[in-house]
């Protein structure tokens, strides 16, 4: 069997992709379109919720390249609460798949800079719905916006969620979590509980760099049990990647 480094696309990959990519791209073009005009009648007031039915599109192409979504503990998740996700990270499509299974909790997002710059369709609405933005060559300026967001989240009743690792893990294994931003954002909102999210074979989505996409890939999701704000924000980071950790290994079948 060939490692993920040095394996080939199939044919039956490209069969998805193709219509894959041209939805997709139509689906930008739109959002962009509905976006601006939206912002142009009403601002920001509802923008979110157009942006999160953007990701549940995205979401529901990935059908026709056969990638499929188990979803777990949903029965957890109370809508009626506001939490920091703090999840594990293993590709791009992480960021639908928050968008998607958590729209209830009107998730926000802490970026890189450069997704807020010239990206049809999901740059503005990156910018002008409560997301954060952050220069990761930029320590301060990454800090005092993760800190800013945490206010705004907490206020207007959002969930913001980090990536703790920081960067994503090339073939899914859970990273070392970094913990200045993760505890940044833990203290400016400070009223939240943290709701781990784990998730599996994400990885596998972005083999080839989307082209092509590969055929059939099986997408584990975990939403795990809330932890109150109880203990120190480092104790609490340590807890969830131990957390996240075990669910891997359970669905991996390894220690």
């Amino acid at each position: 069997m060939e490692s993920p480094a040095t394996e080939r696309p199939r044919l039956i990959d490209w069969i998805g992709t193709v219509p894959y990519l041209l939805m997709f791209g139509l689906l930008l073009g739109v959002s962009e379109v509905v976006h601006r005009l939206w912002y142009l009648v009403f601002k920001t007031r509802g923008m979110e919720k157009i942006y999160l039915n953007f990701l549940s599109f995205v979401w529901f192409l990935l059908r026709l390249c056969n990638v499929r979504f188990t979803v777990e503990g949903a029965e957890k998740l109370d809508t009626t609460q506001r939490y920091i996700i703090l999840s594990n990270h293993q590709s791009s499509f992480d960021i639908v798949i928050i968008g998607h299974v958590l729209k209830q909790i009107n998730p926000k997002y802490c970026a890189k800079e450069e997704l807020g710059k010239r990206i049809i369709g999901v740059s503005f609405a990156l910018r002008e719905t409560g997301h954060a933005l952050i220069n990761r060559d930029n320590p301060k300026q990454a800090i005092k916006a993760i800190r800013a967001y945490g206010k705004q989240a907490q206020a207007e009743q959002a969930s913001p969620s980090i990536f703790p690792e920081g960067t994503r893990a090339r073939y899914g294994e859970l990273q070392e979590f970094f913990p200045a931003g993760a505890v940044t954002l833990m203290k400016a909102a400070a009223e939240l509980p943290i709701l781990p999210f784990a998730i599996d074979n994400s990885w596998q989505l972005m083999r080839f760099k989307m082209f092509p996409i590969p055929w059939g890939v099986r997408v584990k999701i975990r939403i795990c049990d809330p932890i109150a704000r109880d203990t120190a924000p480092r104790d609490i980071l340590i807890q969830t990647h131990s957390i996240i950790q075990s669910t891997l290994n359970e669905w991996r079948g390894s220690h």
